[in-house]
């Protein structure tokens, strides 16, 4: 899948702004690739890579970068637990390795990779290509021994949140289990009972309403009825 984002499906304030630095822009711009991820999209609204995308537009005019190409995931980790491809990262990778672009940027080294086998392949990418790398408003050149030092480290410090957020989760699931207590997302036909003086959850219940729909409609298909019935019944309902 391209990843890449026309102008058009760009809110208008960040489309203006990147429309306006092409325009200034001559043949002393750098051409630039400009990657937004977030990891907690479930509705694909990309707000924060809105975000992240605005102020790397706001870096590269003083630096006389040309955000070229913009190219996003969203909904995607990148830590090495990941279990979605990142299918934008791998497209500016190749991008990248192209080599008719002069300049990466990212609004900070966790949004390219919480891996440092990421780091290793971009820093590759990189220096093989001539391709200097911005992020938190500083422009790094990975074929400096310094550069990619401080970078490394920066790497290795996202991997390090990657893993001590995974540990906690872990402790988190294992201690819900001893305990009895659901964990993760509400299915669908449950609900969740809380104390109404602590706010401590009590218990996870068949939900009265949710819950008859999931019966109604495991009857339908175990009579032999089409299981997109029950399904089209769902999407039908009401929030």
């Amino acid at each position: 899948m391209n990843r890449r984002l026309e102008l058009p499906l760009l809110p208008p304030e960040l489309q203006a702004s990147i429309e306006r630095l092409r325009e200034m822009a001559d043949e002393d711009w750098l051409a630039s690739i400009l990657y937004g991820r977030a990891s907690q999209d479930r509705h694909k609204l990309m707000r924060s890579i809105d975000d992240q995308l605005m102020e790397l537009v706001g870096w590269c005019e003083p630096i006389r970068w040309t955000p070229s190409v913009i190219v996003r995931d969203s909904d995607r980790s990148a830590s090495q637990w990941r279990k979605k491809e990142r299918e934008g990262f791998d497209e500016a990778m190749a991008l990248i390795e192209a080599g008719n672009h002069g300049g990466f940027a990212t609004w900070e080294p966790s949004r390219a990779g919480r891996d440092l086998e990421i780091y290793v392949q971009l820093r590759k990418a990189c220096q093989r290509a001539g391709v200097l790398y911005l992020t938190h408003g500083r422009v790094y050149d990975l074929s400096r021994s310094d550069d990619s030092f401080m970078m490394g480290f920066e790497f290795l410090r996202a991997e390090a949140d990657a893993n001590t957020m995974r540990e906690r989760q872990i402790r988190t699931a294992k201690l819900n289990a001893e305990k009895g207590r659901p964990h993760g997302r509400l299915p669908y036909g449950y609900r969740r009972v809380y104390d109404e003086h602590t706010g401590v959850l009590l218990r996870q219940e068949p939900d009265p309403h949710k819950g008859q729909i999931v019966r109604e409609a495991a009857r339908e298909v175990l009579a032999g009825r089409s299981a997109l019935s029950p399904l089209e019944t769902l999407v039908r309902l009401p929030e």
